[in-house]
C-alpha cells in the first residue's frame, strides 16, 4: 500500500481503495511500517524572484542538486496577492515569483553549511 516514491500524487490510492471496500477487497494478513523520526531542525526560506524565469529555473536547479526540501512552492505575483489579501502573513509584494521552501535535518548542518540556494542567481533569500 506503501510508496517509496518523494511525492505520489497520481493515479488511484490503494490504500483507500481497500479500505473504501469494506472488506470485500481482501483481508490484511501481515502490516510492515517505518517509523521515521521528528527532524531535529527545520528551515524555511522565501526567495523572491524578479522574473518568473529565474525562479523556474531555480526549482529546476534545486531539482536537480538532488535537494529534496520538504516544501517547494511556487507562487507568481497573482497568487502571492491573492494569498497576502485573504491571510495578511507579510509575503513580499514587490516580486513577481516567490519560492517558499522548507527543509529538514540536523541543526549543525544548517550551522556550518549554507543552503545550495543561496549560491543560486537571480536569488533573494528572506
Amino acid at each position: 500500500m506503501g510508496n517509496k516514491c518523494v511525492k505520489d500524487v497520481a493515479g488511484y490510492s490503494l490504500k483507500d481503495l481497500f479500505i473504501g471496500s469494506e472488506g470485500t477487497f481482501g483481508i490484511i494478513t501481515k502490516v510492515l511500517l517505518r517509523l521515521i523520526p521528528k527532524p531535529a531542525a527545520k528551515k524555511t526560506m522565501v526567495a523572491t524572484f524578479a522574473r518568473m524565469d529565474d525562479a523556474a529555473e531555480t526549482v529546476s536547479a534545486i531539482i536537480a542538486g538532488q535537494v529534496i526540501p520538504c516544501t517547494l512552492e511556487f507562487l507568481d505575483r497573482t497568487t502571492i496577492r491573492c494569498v497576502e489579501d485573504f491571510a495578511h502573513i507579510g509575503l513580499p509584494l514587490d516580486c513577481e515569483a516567490l519560492l517558499l521552501m522548507e527543509t529538514d535535518g540536523i541543526r549543525r548542518w544548517w550551522l556550518r553549511k549554507p543552503p545550495k540556494w543561496k549560491r543560486l542567481p537571480g536569488t533573494s533569500l528572506h
